[in-house]
């Protein structure tokens, strides 16, 4: 199922921004301040401990191969975002 929205992320908790397999994403952090940090996963199982890509606030990606950019996690087909505090995410995926 294809996705294009705004998610608001909980604080301190993995949340799933894909809803379903992906090979490729386009997000943004839409906070006033703050990071979140993104990780992938092979389906649709939460990460362990806060580790992952940072992007501070206005930053993200565009048409992001998850082949590419989680080189650690074989067959990455899902996509999390971890925030301290409460944040806006964009999320786009076929």
């Amino acid at each position: 199922m294809a996705r294009s929205e705004d998610i608001i992320i909980p604080e301190k908790v993995w949340t799933e921004i894909t809803l379903n397999d992906v090979a490729s994403i386009t997000f943004q952090n839409k906070a006033a301040s703050g990071r979140i940090h993104v990780q992938a996963t092979v389906g649709s199982v939460a990460p362990v401990g806060v580790s992952g890509a940072t992007y501070e606030a206005g930053e993200g990606e565009y048409d992001l191969p998850l082949t590419n950019a989680f080189l650690g996690v074989t067959g990455a087909n899902r996509v999390w975002v971890y925030a301290v505090n409460s944040a806006e995410v964009f999320v786009s995926h076929a």
